[in-house]
């Protein structure tokens, strides 16, 4: 063969769509910055520092770095009302991208955002093998079973202590700090990790489960939803170290105890969390779920909360033959169980304004379809076929996730061809025919698509498919959002400034007032009360999310 007639071997790609206004999206705030836009086709991330390269490090918008980078992930993570993502590097380095308001990128800086990819701050040592990402915090799980974690705490979600009333000293943390207590005291070795809002949940190499963070609704599945009076106000409690969950409910409401030395207790093997509500995939091919039940999330035909892990009727009777789940997804307010046919079931809803799946149901759209990734966003949901085809669906307001491109052939808008951003039922992915995706990771606004080497050049064209997409580089805007966030002080040290209340949180006391407040004045709610207290605020019914 001539050199001329030589060809080059198909690379690696990582492709972008959707919003990247990290600043600016779904907020509506003075101070933000008004950078970023909406990609609404895949595109082809390119650029040294784009891929996290230094500057010194990178040569070019193809620089050796960056196809150094590319070359290196393993996985790509982000969760379904993350505003940040983060890839895992086969070295054992993470990289992250996005919002960094309580600095829950790991990249030890109060910067705003980051619109490139920055290494995460790990120490010397650590290596990680897989990241879970919540709203505003991140869970970093290394090689040895250990966890270290980044972002808000303000409801304890980051497991790190108690001090006094408060979920610990820091409030925030822009650098992973290791979850001492789980590793050294209680001894648990980790294999997976999962992020909701403001809780988090843990898998141990034994099958059990630690929760830790907000009680809210009963997510954390320790038989309570954390009201308490304080203050003569109803709050919500937290649980600010990793607690393993100790009692689950089965179809038929049995209690099951989980001796944590019975050989014969459920064993789980998946975790996953929603907006509000948590997932579980036992053994034996059960699904449990729990925590906030508004429209079916849950499955168990009502919309009802459930404050400990609760068996799904149907999966129990699947599980004698070829139907049994095999592996399970979750999206803000909805859930997707994968059968050992390769059948997709779906509970829950996409969609406020649309009737809500209360038991789980095929996605007939799908059937004969062969899955290989599934990823929930906010309200979107992209499914990437070993057809080497993508499909996706969600209801408007979308940003351009679904990755549908510019124009639709077919829809017409008074004459003219629009732009379809969201589609009702799930779609083909048009500017992805031919490319064969390796995985997906949707955020609360925008969607990142692995393909590996393997992949692209299993792609048509022997990788042509792959290499004709747009490139998009952001090198140039590597230093936009670098200014300080004022919305706590993220530094390792304690921080000054408290996170801002939000809606169904009670504000931690200042530091000064903390042995005033401390615990004595929380009671469990309904206990001990007058009723003019409970009165005076009645405790907050739950809401969709």
């Amino acid at each position: 063969m001539t050199a001329s007639q030589t060809t080059t071997p198909a690379q690696p790609a990582l492709l972008f769509c959707g919003s990247n206004k990290w600043d600016t999206h779904g907020r509506d705030r003075k101070d933000a910055i008004p950078y970023g836009t909406e990609v609404l086709a895949p595109h082809r991330l390119v650029g040294g520092r784009t891929l996290g390269v230094a500057r010194s490090g990178a040569s070019g918008r193809d620089g050796a770095g960056g196809l150094a980078t590319l070359s290196a992930v393993v996985k790509v993570r982000s969760g379904p009302v993350a505003g940040h993502a983060v890839l895992v590097l086969s070295d054992g380095r993470a990289l992250a991208l996005g919002r960094n308001t309580y600095g829950e990128l790991g990249a030890g800086t109060r910067r705003r955002f980051a619109p490139v990819f920055l290494p995460v701050a790990l120490p010397r040592g650590a290596m990680c093998v897989d990241v879970a990402c919540g709203k505003t915090h991140t869970l970093f799980l290394t090689r040895d079973g250990e966890v270290y974690a980044a972002g808000a705490n303000d409801c304890g979600q980051l497991g790190l202590g108690k001090d006094g009333g408060r979920p610990s000293v820091l409030p925030a943390t822009a650098t992973p700090v290791r979850l001492s207590h789980l590793a050294d005291e209680m001894q648990v070795r980790v294999q997976q990790v999962a992020c909701g809002e403001n809780f988090s949940m843990l898998l141990s190499e034994e099958g059990d489960l630690y929760t830790f963070g907000t009680h809210r609704d009963g997510v954390l599945g320790h038989g309570t939803n954390g009201e308490v009076i304080e203050m003569r106000k109803v709050a919500v409690d937290f649980e600010p170290t990793p607690r393993r969950i100790v009692r689950l409910i089965g179809s038929d409401g049995s209690l099951i105890e989980q001796d944590a030395a019975d050989a014969e207790r459920v064993r789980f093997v998946q975790v996953v969390c929603g907006q509000r509500h948590a997932a579980a995939l036992d053994s034996t091919g059960r699904v449990w779920t729990w925590g906030f039940g508004g429209y079916g999330r849950l499955g168990h035909r009502v919309p009802k909360d459930e404050w400990r892990p609760r068996s799904i009727e149907i999966f129990e009777r699947f599980r004698s033959d070829r139907r049994r789940c095999t592996k399970l997804y979750a999206g803000a307010a909805c859930c997707y169980a994968l059968t050992e046919l390769g059948a997709l079931y779906f509970w829950g809803t996409t969609s406020r304004t649309s009737e809500a799946t209360t038991t789980p149901q095929m996605v007939y759209d799908l059937h004969g379809w062969r899955t290989r990734s599934v990823s929930v966003g906010l309200s979107s949901t992209m499914v990437a076929c070993e057809e080497r085809a993508t499909v996706a669906w969600g209801p408007a307001p979308a940003h351009g996730e679904m990755g549908f491109g510019d124009t639709v052939s077919g829809r017409n808008f008074g004459g003219h061809v629009g732009i379809s951003k969201s589609s009702t039922h799930p779609r083909i992915v048009e500017p992805l025919q031919g490319v064969q995706v390796t995985e997906v990771a949707m955020g609360a606004f925008f969607t990142l698509l692995w393909v590996s080497a393997e992949d692209a050049a299993a792609s048509e064209g022997d990788g042509a498919a792959v290499s004709a997409l747009p490139e998009l580089c952001w090198d140039a805007d590597a230093d936009i959002g670098s200014e300080p966030t004022n919305e706590a002080v993220i530094e390792s040290g304690v921080p000054e400034v408290e996170r801002p209340t939000k809606r169904g949180r009670k504000k931690k006391a200042a530091a000064g007032n903390a042995e005033k407040s401390g615990s004595k004045s929380r009671q469990p709610l309904n206990t001990a009360l007058k009723p003019a207290a409970v009165r005076s605020r009645p405790a907050k019914k739950g809401r969709a999310a």
